[in-house]
């Protein structure tokens, strides 16, 4: 379909990410097994993933819980970008040091500051909807809080690498239309 962002359209690679260098603006998001949705905000859960993307087209991976150090770390010179990154950072304490950032874009955030009031949802989903006119199937990202899931499948894969994509893509929409005075 026209309207999604096609897994087969992305470059998605195994492994740990190229360093980033000064000026580099990358996405990242993890999922996490056997997460129950009213503790979300409290760290739990088995690790599944963490992905990053450069470019909005090439994604790439760990499932390995022993790479997330050595892949934050290659990223730590870029702007890290995410979907409600209070998230995401909190549950990646728990496995890796993570200094305070002074580079951090958070697209729910800034979503909030700009439309509160005209919008109440900011999800991914919504965002994506909104910015780039694709629709972000949702459906897979209950298989994560199975707790008998003991490797990440195919289709969860492509689903976090999507999600990944997408997060980049949103904020390239959204800085086009911020200014350095906003």
């Amino acid at each position: 379909p026209k309207n999604v962002i096609n897994p087969d359209d992305l470059i998605m690679v195994e492994g740990v990410p190229p360093k980033a260098v000064r000026g580099d603006k990358v996405s990242i998001d993890a999922e996490f097994f056997g997460q129950e949705k009213r503790r979300l905000h409290r760290p739990h859960g088995r690790f599944a993933y963490l992905g990053c993307s450069f470019d909005g087209k090439t994604v790439y991976y760990t499932t390995k819980e022993s790479d997330i150090q050595s892949f934050l770390d290659l990223l730590d010179d870029a702007v890290w970008i995410f979907v409600n990154a209070k998230y995401d950072i909190t549950q990646l304490r728990r496995f890796a040091r993570i200094s305070r950032r002074k580079k951090l874009w958070d697209c729910m955030l800034i979503e909030q500051i700009m439309y509160s009031g005209y919008y109440t949802d900011f999800s991914l989903a919504d965002l994506a909807r909104r910015y780039l006119g694709v629709y972000l199937t949702k459906e897979v990202r209950e298989t994560f809080s199975e707790d008998d899931t003991a490797s990440l499948s195919r289709e969860q894969s492509e689903y976090a690498c999507v999600d990944v994509a997408a997060t980049w893509r949103v904020y390239k929409e959204q800085r086009a239309i911020i200014d350095e005075d906003d």
